[in-house]
């Protein structure tokens, strides 16, 4: 079966996008610049946040919501780096193009990185070992945000999901393969409402935390977002094999 799919692609940072016309001109595109670069028929993005995919992903599903494809696959601008898949050279164009729509299909959701570490295992996110009280004070990010990503205390994960996710059950740990790039079914994204992802957008642009945590934040939530999962780690083999045909 063929399935519609659209390639959406965090541009920033003055990253080149030439490889994404150059290795998938007959797939449909949604290219959101964070950094007002317009490459290659991108969209500008209205934001302070100029350097968190997070925005581009949001402002993606709030644009298209009514008119989603069958499969949306979420990556970077890069056209290689060191966090992608190993199994697969490294190589965005090597994911996308392996990338197994049937299996996403059923599924629903899709990591595009199958490496367990970092993201799940020892560096997940365990939110109910912390004795900080989820206080509805502000400042409690001014006091715990770090410069360093990796170590952003728990009590903000804590903080971010009340505010994020009102009253819904705190899962025990957020974990899932790291670097925020998946591929996701229409139904899954349309499990939300419209005006929640509206209020995920709106939470990203007008919380104090720095780039860096807010990226890392929403890093540790999109399966949750879209299976209702805080963990979601499938065995490395079976995500390599199901999911990009890459066998052992």
């Amino acid at each position: 079966a063929k399935y519609s799919t659209t390639l959406v692609v965090s541009q920033c940072c003055k990253q080149s996008i030439k490889w994404v016309e150059h290795t998938f001109r007959d797939l449909d595109k949604a290219i959101y610049s964070l950094d007002g670069s317009l490459q290659d028929g991108a969209r500008s993005v209205a934001t302070n946040r100029s350097s968190v995919e997070p925005i581009a992903f949001l402002e993606y599903v709030i644009d298209h919501y009514d008119q989603l494809p069958d499969v949306s696959v979420f990556v970077h601008a890069h056209a290689s780096t060191w966090h992608q898949n190993d199994l697969l050279g490294f190589s965005t164009s090597s994911i996308i193009a392996r990338l197994n729509l049937a299996h996403v299909m059923k599924q629903g959701y899709q990591p595009l990185r199958c490496e367990h570490a970092p993201g799940c295992g020892a560096s997940s996110i365990d939110l109910n070992t912390t004795t900080t009280p989820l206080s509805s004070d502000i400042d409690l990010y001014a006091a715990k945000a770090k410069d360093d990503f990796q170590e952003i205390d728990q009590s903000l994960f804590r903080k971010a999901w009340r505010e994020l996710h009102g009253d819904a059950a705190l899962p025990a740990r957020l974990a899932a393969p790291a670097y925020s790039q998946f591929a996701v079914t229409r139904p899954m994204i349309r499990s939300m409402s419209l005006e929640r992802w509206m209020h995920y957008r709106q939470w990203v642009e007008e919380t104090p935390l720095p780039n860096t945590h807010v990226a890392r934040v929403f890093e540790y939530m999109w399966q949750y977002l879209f299976l209702g999962e805080g963990e979601h780690c499938p065995d490395v083999f079976t995500c390599a094999c199901d999911g990009f045909a890459v066998c052992f």
